[in-house]
């Protein structure tokens, strides 16, 4: 698929979680009408480029996927560039495979949350740049168990809601937007 509308129209669907996020949703439409496909590009160092995604959760035991990532040195969600692809739905879904090699996992295939966030310039690679991050929710089994991907990531880990801040920032706005949405996933169940 190379054509935009499909992310255009999760992009306009979207209601986003708080003012930050109404900034970020401005931002990458603004990106997509100015960029177009190319917004999708690797090489689009102008005003970046858009990513996607995956926060895999287990609903049933309110835990939450993360990799500890090499290049990075912090836990993440799994996810990546989208190499020109402007499907990032199949990007996140990409990435959970490469990262993490699990393959069972369900989705409603709208988007969870959106984030811009400035990458640093790597010497003779790219300049700063800023990664345009659409994220999605999938639902997943924790007892299945991740395969290490050793050429990006340190170790991977199924992390309870409850622990989460010993693995991420907690002064991280973006991380506390996101556990704060799972959370009412999570309540919203029992309310069932």
């Amino acid at each position: 698929m190379k054509d935009i509308t499909k992310i255009q129209n999760l992009i306009d669907e979207y209601v986003p979680g708080d003012s930050v996020e109404i900034g970020y949703k401005q931002r990458i439409i603004g990106l997509l009408n100015e960029h177009g496909l190319n917004a999708f590009s690797n090489e689009n160092f102008d005003d970046g480029h858009i990513t996607g995604s995956a926060f895999v959760f287990d609903i049933n035991k309110n835990s939450l996927l993360l990799l500890h990532h090499k290049k990075l040195n912090r836990w993440l969600q799994p996810g990546g560039h989208s190499d020109g692809f402007p499907d990032v739905l199949e990007t996140a879904k990409r990435e959970i495979y490469e990262e993490t090699g699990i393959t069972e996992f369900s989705t409603d295939g709208r988007i969870f949350d959106i984030d811009i966030h400035l990458i640093p310039a790597k010497e003779g690679k790219h300049p700063e740049h800023y990664h345009y991050d659409v994220r999605f929710l999938f639902l997943s089994d924790s007892t299945i168990p991740p395969v290490l991907n050793v050429a990006e990531t340190n170790e991977i880990k199924w992390v309870d809601l409850k622990e989460i801040y010993e693995y991420v920032n907690s002064e991280d706005i973006t991380i506390k937007r996101v556990i704060k949405k799972l959370e009412n996933i999570k309540k919203d169940e029992k309310d069932i």
